[in-house]
């Protein structure tokens, strides 16, 4: 095992250099801005888990100079740990998977994001398709119920069917398949979570 229990590559490029550089946990917090230790740690085992990943290009450079190492080295470390987060949360969306429809609206970026997150707006731009029905039916079943807008997203243009994790067709606002796309269309999730040292 990596030192300090490293998990990922950041957190063992962390656990390491602070080894050699014999810096304890919270000198390297110091170092990095944290007035509150327990959320600069939270952030250490966010690193190490690879969960809670957002917002962590911006820690790049202080973390390379708070480690006294060059930013490519901190880069590269960041891109192989985003790489576990993706494949472990890939794993999991396929093994939670059920059929279901994306709404495809004028904006795919809520136009007042933090408004949007406290509605649960992107929530809405999901339709689940009836258990157990036939995938001849999820089309009309998605047309059925599809707003003619959403708040923060705009006009309903059209959706996409996912049919499989590694499936999805798109179609317009009257059900006609007008392409397919490798892969399942997943929204992103708004949520109000400070990203910041402090």
């Amino acid at each position: 095992m990596a030192p300090d229990g490293a998990l990922t590559p950041l957190s063992h490029l962390i656990a390491t250099r602070r080894s050699e550089l014999g810096m304890t946990e919270d000198d390297l917090l110091v170092r990095l801005g944290y007035k509150d230790f327990n959320k600069g740690r939270k952030r250490l085992a966010a690193f190490r888990d690879a969960k809670g990943l957002q917002g962590i290009k911006h820690l790049e450079k202080p973390l390379a100079e708070a480690l006294g190492i060059d930013r490519e080295t901190v880069s590269i470390a960041v891109l192989e740990t985003f790489a576990i987060a993706e494949a472990r949360d890939a794993r999991a969306f396929a093994e939670a998977f059920y059929p279901h429809a994306i709404l495809k609206t004028e904006r795919m970026v809520p136009s007042q994001i933090t408004f949007a997150a406290l509605c649960g707006t992107d929530r809405q731009r999901v339709i689940r398709l009836r258990e157990g029905s036939s995938p001849v039916t999820y089309a009309r079943q998605v047309v059925a119920k599809l707003p003619d807008r959403l708040p923060f997203y705009g006009k309903v243009l059209g959706f996409w069917i996912n049919y499989t994790p590694d499936r999805s067709v798109e179609f317009d606002r009257d059900g006609k398949a007008v392409g397919e796309v490798e892969g399942a269309v997943r929204i992103g999730r708004s949520s109000l979570v400070g990203l910041e040292a402090g």
